[in-house]
């Protein structure tokens, strides 16, 4: 009857994943039990990463799950996990797949994969996965129950077994149960035995013979029940890496087809690396998908866009955005309203960057532009953009009031890009807006529409803007009015008032044909409110330069023989060094600044380093002597000592990825924040080549990932480079980012 109790109990019990009734250790008298309930604590598993086929280190895997009891003396938690947790069978049960490891407090925070774990005391319970990924960590004295560490281990454990833990725990319960019957027969048989023993000869024989007899039976349940336990301990396996079945088609009904050998391939080749741990690997593996431009590869970058890091979400929106067909964007049109949140995003990102507009995505872009989530809001405006809709006008108009700064930003831009004229109104309010980046969107924006209507907003804030947005405002006036009177704000409002009543917006022909007409006067001339920095004009007042000192600034520009004589005038022998040409300009530069100019200067070889760590006003007497002590890398010479700026191995090298990271403000940020504001409205850039260190060497990509980052900013970027092959790589850098790239140096042009 007891054991039909229990049983009962069993059944109805609900609690810790499933795991069957809770009962002490001690309680169990079988030794064949007793046996199968010891814990034998492990040591602590190998943290070595592995080396990857591609190059890449993979990070380590522990053979099993496990969980790490920190303690050191015995006190009120110790007592309680002991009597709460340790002595619980169905603990005990848990150990056989995640494995107990008992450590001291001092070992545990020197662990490596218990970085992230904070306040490791005395004791502490963690739970890891075969990763080393923390899963949880239970510290407080209340928390020390079954209820509260059996689903951790649950958790860690239902990952990596064929068999769920709680099934496990719940089956091997039953046959302890099992075995308890199995030794209260043993005892009886013990006892019919000792009877014999002290009986006479005929009571003897019948108590050996129904000891016989149980014996007999007990030997076969005995078998019967190991047999059950090694069969139950099997299941409990770690998951073999069985190689999943690839599909062998896509789509249902009449559009059902098979998949070609390129789509199978490119398939089997993601999933060798979709479960590495690095996410970079991760994000490379999805991007690949989108070299093969089907709905069977969208259906399996959607899948991959599950992914719990952004940086592979990214990734799947770029590897979507490769796509042209019909029958692609008609799977990512689908996946704007269908699958997870991810895989919308995915698709978003994806509309972002397509190589042409796709009309049927446009409602479920403006649908998304509307969500909670702000990456999806950024990417539906992004796509909207790039869409060139005027249907997405209304959702855009309602993006200059985003709670995020950034967004506004893009909204308007987008606005502008689409000629959106009922957006005119409000982008005129945003002329006024403290955000600098926004009234720059916003007066770039209306020079686009070009609508009488913004010319009155727009002079007022000329009348009392000054540096960059001074600078925007006249080409935004210039662009809608085919007129230009300069920086001279009493000209402009005296032509305006003369001509408003009847003024008529000119064609943009007109505009074009003035600009040249404009250019061609003012050759030559130099605005004594504009500060020059290597022929490059500009009123900012919030300014970063970006220096390379790599090893190769030590180079001498190339100036033939047959060069223009003005070429020969400008760059005489003795300043022939692009390190002395950089230094030069600045330090010019630095000494004519106002005292209102803020700035910061950021050099970069193999590292970046800031001269001060924001931008900075007054202070240009200290920067052109930090200037006058700068100098390019001393390259390094093989056994001998390197020059003293020479540092490690690849200081000579050139990280314009981390020198444009911290131009933006983000030099400590692994993953760049897009929400993040930046003071700088301008950054120079003087370098003589491409990347070839740091997250991002190649050009193009490193040019769209900084264009990007500057969608939510609008900071002009100019760079200033020494040669034509440097300048045609770098220069889209500049161009598009509404700045200039220019040659320090000979061009090769006669001119």
């Amino acid at each position: 009857m007891r054991c039909i109790a229990v049983l009962g109990l069993l059944l109805s019990f609900a609690s810790a994943q499933g795991m069957g009734p809770a009962k002490a250790v001690d309680t169990w008298r079988s030794k064949l039990n007793q046996k199968r309930l010891r814990v034998d604590w492990e040591v602590l598993p190998k943290y070595k990463p592995t080396k990857l086929p591609d190059g890449t280190m993979e990070p380590p895997k522990a053979p099993w799950p496990f969980l790490i009891y920190v303690f050191q003396n015995q006190s009120k938690g110790s007592a309680k996990l002991n009597k709460n947790v340790f002595l619980d069978t169905r603990y005990v049960l848990a150990t056989h797949a995640v494995k107990p490891i008992k450590i001291k407090p001092g070992k545990a925070i020197d662990l490596p994969y218990l970085a992230s774990v904070r306040g490791i005391k005395d004791p502490t319970l963690i739970v890891l996965g075969r990763d080393f990924r923390v899963i949880g960590v239970i510290k407080s004295h209340k928390d020390f129950t079954a209820k509260k560490v059996l689903p951790l281990m649950a958790k860690a454990a239902n990952a990596e077994y064929s068999t769920k833990l709680g099934r496990y725990v719940g089956g091997t319960i039953k046959l302890l149960l099992r075995g308890e019957k199995l030794w209260k027969i043993e005892m009886k048989v013990e006892k019919l035995r000792e009877k014999a023993g002290v009986s006479d000869k005929g009571k003897a024989a019948k108590y050996d013979a129904e000891a016989d007899k149980l014996e007999g039976q007990l030997e076969d349940d005995k078998q019967d029940w190991i047999g059950a336990f090694d069969k139950l301990r099997d299941s409990l396996a770690l998951k073999a890496g069985a190689v999943e079945a690839l599909p062998d088609s896509i789509g249902s009904g009449k559009g059902k087809r098979k998949l070609t050998p390129a789509e199978l391939e490119a398939i089997k080749v993601y999933r060798q690396y979709r479960r590495n741990k690095n996410p970079i690997v991760r994000a490379a593996a999805v991007e690949d998908l989108g070299s093969i431009d089907s709905a069977a590869m969208v259906a399996q970058i959607l899948i991959a866009a599950k992914d719990t890091d952004q940086r592979v979400v990214e990734a799947a929106g770029r590897a979507l955005g490769r796509m042209k067909s019909d029958e692609s964007l008609r799977a990512m049109a689908a996946g704007l309203s269908s699958g997870g949140a991810t895989a919308k995003l995915a698709c978003v990102l994806g509309f972002a960057s397509v190589a042409r507009p796709y009309k049927p995505a446009v409602p479920g872009l403006i649908s998304q532009a509307k969500s909670s989530d702000d990456e999806m809001r950024r990417g539906a405006i992004k796509a909207l953009h790039n869409m060139k809709d005027a249907a997405a006008g209304p959702v855009l108009i309602a993006a200059l009031a985003d709670r995020v700064p950034g967004l506004r930003v893009m909204a308007a831009t987008a606005l502008g890009d689409l000629e959106v004229r009922a957006a005119v109104g409000p982008l005129c309010e945003r002329l006024t807006a403290p955000d600098w980046s926004l009234k720059k969107a916003a007066a770039e924006a209306l020079g686009k529409i070009r609508l009488k209507e913004s010319i009155e907003p727009l002079m007022k804030r000329f009348e009392v803007e000054e540096g960059l947005m001074l600078e925007i405002l006249h080409k935004t006036l210039v662009a809608i009015t085919a007129q230009d009177f300069l920086y001279n704000i009493k000209n402009w409002r005296k032509w305006w008032d003369r001509y408003k009543p009847g003024f008529k917006v000119p064609s943009k022909a007109a505009v074009r044909k003035m600009k040249a007409k404009a250019a061609r006067a003012l050759e030559g001339y130099h605005d004594p409110r504009k500060k020059r920095y290597h022929k490059i004009e500009t009123l900012s007042r919030k300014i970063v330069f970006v220096l390379d000192i790599s090893t190769s600034m030590r180079d001498k520009i190339v100036i033939p023989p047959y060069a223009p004589q003005r070429v020969h005038e400008e760059f005489p022998e003795d300043l022939r060094v692009k390190w002395d040409i950089a230094e030069k300009e600045l330090t010019e530069l630095l000494a004519s600044l106002e005292r209102d100019t803020w700035f910061n200067i950021i050099t970069f070889a193999g590292k970046v380093k800031s001269w001060r760590d924001a931008l900075t006003r007054g202070q240009k007497t200290g920067a052109i002597k930090y200037v006058a002590d700068l100098e390019p890398i001393v390259p390094s010479r093989g056994g001998g000592r390197r020059g003293k700026s020479a540092g490690a191995n690849n200081a000579s090298k050139t990280n314009t990825y981390a020198a444009l990271m911290a131009a933006f403000g983000q030099q400590d940020k692994a993953v760049p924040d897009w929400k993040a504001r930046t003071k700088a409205d301008t950054i120079f850039v003087v370098t003589d080549g491409v990347p070839t260190l740091g997250e991002i060497t190649d050009v193009s990509k490193l040019i769209d990932f900084f264009t990007d980052l500057n969608r939510t900013r609008g900071v002009v970027i100019h760079v200033i480079t020494f040669d034509k092959e440097a300048a045609r790589k770098l220069g889209p850098l500049a161009t598009r980012n509404g700045g200039q790239c220019i040659i320090r140096g000979w061009d090769g042009s006669k001119k």
